[in-house]
């Protein structure tokens, strides 16, 4: 006849745990309130396996004890608590002895079974229960590893420079070079896009009547990374430069950009700037060139410090190696999964 061990823990029997034994039968009871009624009579268990907190509203594993000794009971009684002082009161009460860590019950019962079955049988199932213990182990492996290797790649690993090799993108200065002065506030402007606009009568919104809007081809000196560069911009450069100062004019040939366009006495005119001037600190992306000698900043993108956002990040994103990293976060989830199951 197998040996009956019956075990009160209310983890164990809320995760339905089954003891598949060779030797033992054995049943788990969610809480001790009962433990009278199950250690009684021709069923009653050899073999008592004790937790101490079982639920508020429930005995707790000393004060079960106590009664199942008041009533008769002359089996074995095991306590099971993690909590040394917790096991110290329940061998006080009445427990024959008691396991050092809730996690060698497993191992205790096999051993107990062991027992009961004789040594050779003994030696086949203690191999057996080697296994399983070894099983949930290599889960938790597993899934630190993957996990790990998928913050890996969705992190450093997966995102890579946005600017390399040639294409860069610097924070430079605008040098002193003596710039001619601007036709709006006669500051040294290495860079200018002026024009005119008008509005007839009070109220009446203002067209460009000529000039340029926006800054266009240039070239100017700058200091940044540590050495001196030409900027160079071309017609295909995007300038992210907000407005300069305006005046306001008599006459459209106050400035050489209105020169040749007629004026009318009822008409508003002013003058609208977009510039670079000496000592500003902008941002150019673009490829670097050396120019007879002169490190040069071919342009794409110009910006001064307002509007540098819209260059976007210094790191781009590697979708396929960040889709591995998921797929292994994933993969890890898993892993914990089947070994709290194990």
């Amino acid at each position: 006849m197998p040996l009956r061990v019956a075990i009160f823990d209310d983890v164990l029997a809320a995760r339905r745990e089954v003891f598949h034994i060779p030797g033992l039968d054995v049943g788990v009871y969610g809480d001790a309130d009962d433990v009278c009624l199950i250690c009684s009579g021709e069923r009653a268990p050899d073999v008592v396996c004790m937790d101490y907190a079982m639920g508020p509203q429930h005995a707790n594993g000393a004060d079960a004890i106590r009664a199942v000794r008041t009533v008769g009971f002359a089996g074995k009684i095991v306590a099971m608590s993690s909590d040394p002082a917790a096991n110290a009161a329940m061998v006080a009460a009445g427990a024959n002895e008691s396991l050092l860590q809730k996690s060698m019950l497993r191992s205790y019962l096999v051993a107990l079974g062991a027992g009961r079955l004789g040594e050779k049988a003994a030696a086949e199932e203690h191999e057996k229960q080697k296994g399983f213990v070894a099983l949930p182990l290599l889960y938790m492996v597993g899934a630190l590893a993957s996990m790990a290797w998928g913050a890996l790649l969705l992190g450093p690993l997966g995102h890579e420079p946005r600017y390399h090799g040639d294409y860069v993108r610097l924070a430079v200065r605008v040098l002193p070079q003596g710039a001619p002065p601007s036709l709006i506030d006669r500051a040294p402007t290495p860079a200018e896009a002026v024009s005119v606009w008008g509005a007839k009568g009070k109220g009446k919104a203002f067209d460009m009547l000529a000039g340029d809007a926006h800054l266009g081809d240039a070239r100017f000196q700058a200091a940044g990374h540590g050495q001196r560069w030409l900027v160079e911009a071309a017609g295909a450069t995007t300038w992210h430069v907000g407005a300069g100062p305006s005046k306001r004019l008599r006459f459209p040939e106050e400035i050489p950009a209105g020169q040749g366009l007629p004026a009318f006495l009822d008409t508003r005119y002013v003058a609208r700037s977009q510039r670079v001037v000496e000592g500003q600190y902008l941002w150019v992306v673009g490829f670097v060139h050396d120019n007879e000698g002169v490190p040069t900043l071919l342009a794409s993108e110009i910006s001064d410090g307002q509007q540098a956002d819209v260059l976007g990040p210094l790191e781009v994103g590697r979708p396929g190696v960040q889709g591995g990293g998921l797929a292994l976060l994933g993969l890890g989830a898993l892993l914990l999964g089947a070994a709290s199951r194990s």
